[in-house]
């Protein structure tokens, strides 16, 4: 699972720290794609990407791992804002990284009975 968590963090942040330009781009290209908004696309990544994150590195690292996804979910929107095109924004960014890892430490907590 450590792999698994590590693999999913780097998709996380290559996704999330790209330029505003390729971002954009790579979700109208998702969004033509598969038919669904994009708009809706783009918010449903950020809970299924630390949902997935968290699962994972609860996993590998129990709540050691939960705790570094739940401290990344701050720090991720934190760390864009030297990227061209990219900002900092609590609502809807941050709130929905913090839904995705509570549904993921939920998830995993479900995997531990």
């Amino acid at each position: 699972m450590k792999i698994a968590a590590v693999v999913i963090f780097i998709i996380e942040v290559l996704l999330s720290h790209a330029p505003g330009e390729t971002s954009g781009n790579q979700s109208k290209w998702l969004s033509s794609m598969t038919g669904v908004k994009e708009g809706l696309l783009r918010r449903a990544a950020h809970v299924i990407l630390f949902a997935a994150l968290a699962v994972t590195a609860g996993l590998a690292w129990g709540w050691y791992g939960i705790g570094a996804v739940a401290l990344w979910s701050l720090l991720d929107e934190v760390t864009k804002i030297p990227i061209p095109g990219r900002h900092f924004c609590l609502w809807p960014d941050v709130i929905l990284n913090i839904i995705g890892c509570l549904l993921g430490t939920a998830i995993w907590l479900i995997t531990k009975m």
